[in-house]
């Protein structure tokens, strides 16, 4: 089993499932998950604007919407609750096998998550791995995330605005939080890039021109850096040479006095795990603490 974090929520999966579709944020997103053969799993979440008055009557109302309302009255507590849900109930389907369904409600954050599991026939999966390790992280606490091979743990303040899966090629985008209006405040952003096989990815590009790639979109506000300085990059409790390029915000734009003067890349080779490492944002302890936990074996 492979821990899953996204959007405050974790969920350990077997290795050889994938995530095939990933969309929506915090308050409301799903994700989808498949094997080499056939769609294995669907997760989803959605927030309450106010706690219910009745948590378990507002999950068989779920239940009923999903599978009818003669499925939903045979629907039962699970055997071990997901932690830090208050309530949540399962429906185990009959012949002919389609799916087994789970609801929870965690009163931490007001949302409900969903488990949809396909089957062909009966099997216990749903309660006995999947439903266990749910877990719901508190809007307080440092969000960790953890997908494919990219695994690493942000501030409570920061969000993901974007993300991009490629092969081999994973990077998380993260903004700030909100100004009153739902604004995003534009002085705050941190990236984050992981690339394999490194050794591969040298041999067509320098570790300067990776960074320098990171920086392009930026280039418009803050002059390209021209060179790096040679430093050190803290990555899963390892230490690698580094280079640090720094960018300075444009003359032209100095009205703008939300954008930091300076925003920052650094890059190294990570060869305990043969993996180009590149964050990139607007405060550099900050991108030093992010890489810090990139590649740690638990995502919290």
């Amino acid at each position: 089993m492979l821990p899953f974090a996204w959007h405050r929520l974790i969920l350990s999966i077997p290795d050889k499932w994938s995530p095939l579709k990933l969309s929506g944020d915090a308050r409301k997103g799903s994700a989808e998950f498949a094997d080499l053969h056939r769609p294995r799993l669907a997760l989803r979440w959605d927030t309450l604007k106010k706690p219910p008055a009745d948590p378990e009557a507002l999950l068989r109302r779920s239940l009923l919407a999903e599978i009818g309302s003669l499925a939903a009255t045979e629907a039962r507590p699970p055997a071990t609750l997901p932690t830090s849900a208050s309530h949540c109930l399962l429906y185990e389907d009959n012949e002919p096998y389609k799916r087994d369904l789970a609801v929870a409600y965690f009163p931490i954050s007001r949302r409900i998550v969903q488990l949809s599991y396909p089957i062909r026939r009966r099997e216990n999966t749903l309660e006995h791995d999947l439903l266990p390790s749910l877990a719901d992280i508190p809007p307080s606490d440092p969000a960790p995330w953890s997908i494919f091979e990219l695994t690493c743990l942000t501030p409570p303040s920061l969000r993901l605005e974007r993300h991009r899966l490629n092969a081999g090629d994973l990077s998380l985008f993260f903004v700030g939080p909100r100004r009153a209006g739902g604004l995003i405040q534009p002085g705050v952003w941190f990236s984050v890039r992981q690339i394999a096989v490194a050794t591969l990815a040298l041999q067509r590009t320098k570790l300067f021109g990776w960074a320098r790639a990171m920086q392009k979109p930026d280039d418009r506000i803050y002059r390209h850096a021209r060179s790096s300085q040679s430093t050190t990059l803290t990555v899963a409790g390892n230490e690698f040479p580094a280079e640090l390029l720094t960018m300075r915000r444009r003359h032209r734009f100095a009205f703008l006095r939300w954008f930091p003067k300076h925003c920052h890349t650094l890059a190294c080779h990570d060869t305990a795990r043969d993996r180009l490492v590149i964050v990139h944002g607007t405060d550099e302890p900050t991108l030093r603490e992010l890489a810090a936990t990139l590649g740690s074996s638990t995502p919290a």
